[in-house]
């Protein structure tokens, strides 16, 4: 391993400036990693301009990558990987899981400028660290992350606590008093939060209308997407959307 790192040292540095800067940059991406681990986006985000910082100064001193917006897209590509494996190491793998990472290889796929690839890291950091901290509000035994787990992996499907306690064969009174003593909270409310935490990564995109988003994210029409949005957020979808 460290052979194969020696050799691409060799064909990629410039100079020994630019190979100390190259261990710098890792140190930045610790500190990113570290940051997003603790759910701390600010200082996640602030790590990630400390790098960009590189890239433009490389740009400057070395010739640039023939194709700008191939390098930024992948190097795109390479955060979205870091931040959904953080994002995995706290959720199993689901529906939910998966259709956040769809919304954003999408993005990435679909990048028109190599400045926007430092907005979509960004956007994808505030995305785990919302989540996550929302799931830090839900205090879960055995049994409630049993339910939090069928309900992210149904989260576009109809779900109603009635569908939950069928399938995890209990009765409808048992399954919503047990949840609510462990969590706080009652099932429909979860799963609503769960929706509008799901509708928040699409809204960050341009390509997805507000009634379609509000079928992405498991909700039965627009209108009622935008009422329990506005519920949770104190925000319309449109205005959330104008300010990210």
């Amino acid at each position: 391993m460290a052979k194969t790192f020696q050799n691409f040292l060799e064909g990629t540095i410039h100079d020994q400036r630019h190979l100390e800067t190259v261990y710098e940059r890792i140190d930045y991406l610790m500190i990113l990693k570290e940051s997003i681990a603790s759910h701390n986006a600010e200082k996640a985000k602030e790590a990630l301009k400390e790098f960009y910082q590189y890239i433009d100064l490389d740009h400057q001193n070395y010739v640039p990558p023939e194709d700008l917006l191939v390098a930024a897209i992948g190097r795109t590509q390479f955060f979205h990987g870091l931040v959904y494996a953080l994002l995995l190491d706290c959720l199993a793998p689901s529906v939910f899981a998966y259709s956040l990472s769809l919304v954003h290889i999408e993005t990435i796929n679909a990048m028109k400028r190599p400045e926007d690839a430092f907005i979509i890291t960004c956007r994808m950091i505030d995305t785990y660290c919302d989540y996550v901290n929302s799931l830090d509000n839900i205090k879960t035994s055995e049994f409630s992350a049993k339910v939090l787990a069928l309900i992210d992996m149904n989260i576009k499907n109809e779900l109603t606590t009635r569908i939950i306690a069928e399938h995890l064969h209990l009765h409808l009174d048992t399954l919503q008093k047990k949840f609510k003593a462990e969590t706080g909270k009652n099932i429909t409310e979860v799963i609503n939060e769960r929706r509008v935490e799901l509708s928040k990564v699409y809204l960050r995109s341009s390509k997805y209308s507000i009634t379609d988003i509000s079928y992405e994210a498991g909700f039965s029409d627009a209108s009622y997407f935008v009422k329990v949005f506005k519920r949770f957020t104190g925000t319309t979808p449109g205005q959330f959307r104008t300010q990210k």
